[in-house]
């Protein structure tokens, strides 16, 4: 008599139950995750929901301060409460789980290496499985026990919940540098008004009042049958002046001929007057406005960073479109300087501001600038199928 196969095998009506639980639990689980509610909320409720489909053992999520602390940020009856902290040592059960990237279980804590860290909760066994964010071991989902060791099931279904702890977490962190990431750029946005408004007021304003005075003193002079020739001559100067502040501070803002012409001749015209010699390598149609002016502030602020800050001898900028008409086009910029090196996008420089702006544009930015080892700022913009380009 032939083995039944797979077909004829049947799972006991217990198990079964337990399944279709366990697959309700996280089910509800996800949903929690999908409202984006609070984080706090969120990952108690998966410790709670866990914790259930353990038999009621205690749950804790942990998070990897450092090499050798843990703080627990939620828990559902587990004895060490939210927000405390604790160090421990090599070869501890955190120590294990970080190095290792896997489960871990200890059944008996009497001679392991974290015996005193667990005693004053009156841990007696535990498991824990890593928790990952972006390919590292964020923190980990821990169930304990205080009277036995934890039943050969936990593993595997502790394995599952620390999926959604991962999927809450990043969706935290996803909200939270959204926002940030907002905010910066108002900010800004804000101090670029500013900024507008001081230039106007201490530069051009200034000299177009010193020309309004001369002149007035010009007709006066005049009037008496005086000469006026030097008066009239020190309100051109002082107009003249104001026309270049304000053709240097439009030209800030948006170069007429990106508008006109655009985006390989307004960076043509942004590196005309540069003080370091700059290579073009440009080979890009007219595109969307806004696709334009995102990549001529992304060469703009790459270029000034350039010249200010890296003492290089030459820039480069290059630029083309990859991709076709069906899957997309891409815009690719590259600034590269063979500078000093050492710029650093997450300094609160330029760079951030930049990050933001392309990132508001689904694109991304990638600084490479090594100490000694020049700068490169390297830029992918998608210019969406069905926008335009200016006639």
């Amino acid at each position: 008599m032939s083995a039944p196969d797979d077909a004829d095998r049947t799972l006991p009506v217990d198990e079964v139950r337990r399944l279709v639980h366990e697959e309700h639990s996280l089910r509800r689980v996800a949903t929690l995750v999908a409202s984006a509610g609070p984080s706090d909320d969120v990952l108690t409720a998966i410790c709670r929901e866990a914790s259930d489909q353990l038999g009621g053992h205690e749950v804790t999520v942990l998070r990897f301060d450092s090499a050798d602390s843990v703080t627990a940020v939620a828990t559902h009856g587990g004895p060490i409460p939210p927000g405390v902290r604790a160090a421990h040592t090599a070869g501890s059960l955190p120590d294990r789980v970080a190095t290792t990237a896997a489960p871990v279980r200890v059944d008996d804590f009497d001679g392991e290496a974290d015996a005193d860290l667990v005693r004053p909760y009156g841990i007696r066994a535990a498991v824990a499985v890593p928790i990952f964010i972006e390919g590292r071991v964020w923190g980990m989902f821990s169930a304990s026990s205080r009277t036995a060791p934890l039943p050969g099931f936990v593993e595997p279904r502790l394995a599952g919940f620390a999926q959604l702890t991962w999927a809450a977490i990043a969706n935290v962190e996803a909200r939270r540098s959204l926002a940030l990431s907002r905010a910066r750029v108002i900010a800004a946005g804000d101090e670029a008004r500013r900024r507008v408004q001081r230039d106007v007021h201490d530069g051009a304003q200034q000299r177009l009042v010193h020309a309004i005075i001369a002149l007035k003193m010009a007709r006066d002079r005049l009037d008496r049958g005086g000469d006026a020739g030097p008066l009239v001559a020190e309100a051109l100067a002082n107009a003249e002046e104001a026309n270049r502040q304000l053709r240097d501070l439009v030209r800030g803002i948006l170069p007429a001929s990106l508008t006109r012409s655009g985006l390989a001749a307004g960076i043509d015209a942004l590196v005309a007057d540069c003080p370091t010699p700059v290579d073009l390598r440009l080979d890009v149609p007219r595109l969307p406005p806004h696709i334009e002016t995102t990549g001529y502030f992304t060469v703009a602020e790459a270029v000034t960073n350039a010249v200010k800050h890296a003492r290089a001898g030459r820039i480069t900028v290059s630029g083309e479109i990859v991709g076709d008409g069906r899957d997309g086009r891409v815009l690719v910029l590259s600034v590269e300087d063979d500078g000093v090196g050492g710029a650093d996008a997450d300094r609160g420089t330029g760079l951030t501001g930049l990050a933001d702006r392309i990132a508001a544009s689904d694109g991304t930015l990638v600084v490479d600038s090594p100490a000694g080892g020049g700068t490169r700022v390297g830029a992918r913009i998608p210019v969406r199928t069905g926008e335009t380009a200016p006639d």
